[in-house]
């Protein structure tokens, strides 16, 4: 019996325990490296995820991400590696799982239960743009400081962001793309419970997620 009280103890304390989990993107010479760390606090890594090499393909009605495992994959081309992920193949799926009521109303549910107990510790998003055409890249800036501006006082607002910088550098006379994006986000194993059994609940009562 005291061993399993013990046992529960250690568990409730451990699904409480805060984490960070942070997200890194570098984008540099045709090359993307993705990053994922879960910390402990900002300098002990508990489990590191990478993701060596994301190409960007777009194209007039589409954008693709190519998911390239490794670097001998990458200098091989070895298709069995790669793996492309579309924007309209997740719209598609998006609209597919629409289609089952009751399990689209539990993601959504979830997710939102989710997006309000997170807390966004730093938000970092730095870009470089650039076209040959100096009018070209000046139209291109503007647009992209105006969506980073956008995202920024949704996320400032909501969050409360007190840790974060978005800058836009605007090239001109040159072909460039570059991106260095950092966010670290507190979590909590007890939200993915929580958020799970709240999410249930709501379908059975056809309600809202509280909690």
């Amino acid at each position: 019996m005291y061993i399993f009280i013990c046992f529960l103890i250690i568990l409730i304390i451990l699904i409480n325990i805060p984490f960070l989990i942070e997200f890194n993107m570098i984008r540099k010479n045709d090359n993307d490296n993705i990053h994922i760390y879960i910390k402990l606090n900002k300098n002990i890594k508990i489990i590191q995820i990478e993701i060596p090499y994301m190409d960007i393909l777009m194209s007039s009605n589409d954008i693709k991400f190519k998911l390239i495992r490794d670097i001998e994959t990458k200098k091989k081309s070895l298709n069995k590696k790669k793996k492309d992920v579309s924007i309209s193949f997740l719209m598609n799926s998006w609209k597919k799982l629409y289609k089952h009521k009751n399990l689209y109303n539990f993601m959504t549910y979830f997710k939102n239960y989710i997006l309000n107990k997170i807390r966004i510790e730093d938000f970092y998003f730095v870009t470089k743009i650039g076209h040959n055409d100096a009018a070209v890249s000046a139209f291109i800036s503007g647009i992209l400081w105006s969506i980073k501006s956008i995202i920024l006082c949704y996320i400032y607002k909501k969050y409360k962001l007190i840790n974060f910088k978005y800058d836009v550098n605007t090239i001109y006379n040159k072909n460039i793309f570059e991106i260095d994006f950092n966010c670290i986000v507190k979590f909590k194993i007890v939200y993915i419970i929580k958020g799970f059994i709240f999410s249930i609940l709501s379908i059975m009562k056809g309600g809202e997620v509280h909690g």
